[in-house]
């Protein structure tokens, strides 16, 4: 039933056509707290679809919920909501016990591109788990700081394949916006 009415909300503020005026999130929030774990981790994704920086704020004290999946999901909103208020509440997740929870917090500080988080990714290239790995090289990208190619040159070495590619692509990125193409080149 909390199932159903979450997805109510979800389309009722997406098909909501008057930007101007806010629709009242009062129910999300509520649910964002619930007693099931399942209904935080839905009532937190739902919050990545809406994107409204009202939810914030609940999302943040999500980010030391006791369970993993509430952790992850509430880090991957903030990432959708892309607010840079949680980019201080993030960091310490970078260093969960839980490599899911650590790689959708590296995808979220990636998604705020901000690079107030910057030294922090870099310090998880060394990562045990290929994924975080991964999602913290993407992020590093898409914060876009040429500066860090350096830090990144070690990972064509890593033993997984789809994290040597990842670092390749992500060097070139970053050299493409120290030595962009002009528009003569082709």
């Amino acid at each position: 039933m909390k199932l159903e009415y979450i997805r109510k909300i979800v389309q009722t503020y997406q098909k909501h056509d008057s930007p101007g005026q806010l629709l009242p999130l009062d129910p999300l929030l509520k649910l964002l707290n619930d007693e099931d774990s399942h209904i935080r981790i839905v009532a937190s994704e739902a919050s990545g679809v809406l994107k409204d920086k009202r939810l914030v704020a609940s999302l943040l004290y999500l980010l030391a919920d006791n369970e993993t999946d509430v952790r992850g999901m509430a880090a991957e909103a903030l990432g959708s909501i892309q607010d840079e208020r949680a980019i201080i509440s993030l960091l310490p997740l970078l260093k969960d016990d839980d490599a899911w929870v650590r790689g959708r917090t590296a995808w979220a500080l990636g998604n705020i591109r901000s690079s107030i988080s910057l030294t922090d990714l870099l310090l998880c290239l060394n990562d045990n788990d290929a994924d975080v790995r991964m999602e913290v090289i993407h992020a590093i990208g898409q914060i876009g700081n040429p500066n860090i190619i350096d830090s990144l040159l070690p990972l064509l070495n890593d033993n997984e394949p789809r994290v040597r590619w990842g670092a390749a692509e992500t060097i070139a990125l970053l050299q493409e916006n120290v030595n962009p193409k002009s528009e003569n080149q082709s």
